[in-house]
């Protein structure tokens, strides 16, 4: 506790500063460029989680599979999907999902025949005649 200091004078020793206190541009600009490869590294990590599809929680269903897609409009969708062993037709725009139906299953699926028409033709026929009106 009885620290003194050295009398000011020509005969006291000069004070030497330890390399790693001497101040300098070089070391704040090696920090920083660290910093922005950190920051772009994250920014990459995050832009690839996001293209893939997020990370899949543990609580996450694996058994859920889009089946069939089809596009109405900009943000419009009608999706058959398979959600904890039932067939769902699911109506989506960019604010809501509404529940349409629920589908047979797949092997009470009727098979489809060269002269059924396709999930999108049916959709269309439907479009132009709605409820077989005509």
């Amino acid at each position: 506790m009885n620290a003194t200091l050295p009398p000011a004078g020509a005969d006291a020793p000069a004070a030497s500063l330890p390399d790693s206190a001497v101040f300098s541009w070089g070391g704040y600009f090696e920090a920083l460029a660290w910093l922005c490869f950190a920051l772009a590294l994250f920014c990459l990590i995050l832009w690839v989680i996001k293209r893939r599809g997020g990370v899949p929680f543990s609580g996450a269903s694996s058994g859920a599979r889009i089946e069939s897609r089809l596009a109405l409009g900009p943000k419009k969708w009608l999706l058959a999907v398979h959600f904890q062993g039932r067939r769902l037709l699911l109506g989506l725009t960019d604010q809501n999902i509404t529940l349409l139906c629920e589908l047979p299953p797949e092997e009470a699926a009727p098979s489809r025949t060269k002269d059924s028409p396709t999930f999108a033709e049916a959709m269309d026929k439907e479009a132009d005649n709605p409820g077989g009106r005509t």
